[in-house]
């Protein structure tokens, strides 16, 4: 790896973690380091553009269509977060809305006796009942 390179990448790294807007560096920098042959410093800015995936869509969207295909399907296969983890998520929000929307109607939220459970325990069968 190329001196300039290094340097690059450090200052990219500093950038990271002052919060600034790398995805835009890295678009910046990705043509003139492959036409140069600089491949950490490339492979550096693809690794950026993976982990902020979707703000690189949202924001950039014309921008990633000029790349060449290689590069388009390496972004889309390579991804962060991935799609399948995405879907997931989507499918567990969704559920635990149902099941929110569901549970004051259930009935195993009160006991054989038809008492509600308030116990900060659970419900448990041997609680004190106040009187």
């Amino acid at each position: 790896m190329a001196s300039a390179e290094v340097v690059v990448i450090r200052q990219l790294m500093a950038a990271m973690e002052s919060g600034a807007d790398v995805v835009e560096m890295a678009l910046v920098l990705i043509g003139p380091a492959t036409l140069h042959g600089a491949r950490q410093l490339v492979k550096h800015c693809t690794w950026i553009l993976r982990v902020n995936y979707k703000d690189l869509i949202e924001n950039n969207a014309s921008v990633v269509e000029t790349f060449d295909d290689r590069l388009q399907s390496e972004l889309v296969r390579d991804r962060w977060p991935p799609v399948w983890y995405l879907k997931e998520v989507e499918i567990y929000e969704k559920a635990l809305l149902e099941m929110n929307k569901l549970r004051p109607q259930q009935s195993w939220l009160r006991r054989s006796d038809g008492e509600t459970c308030i116990s900060p325990g659970g419900c448990l069968s041997f609680w004190k009942r106040k009187t």
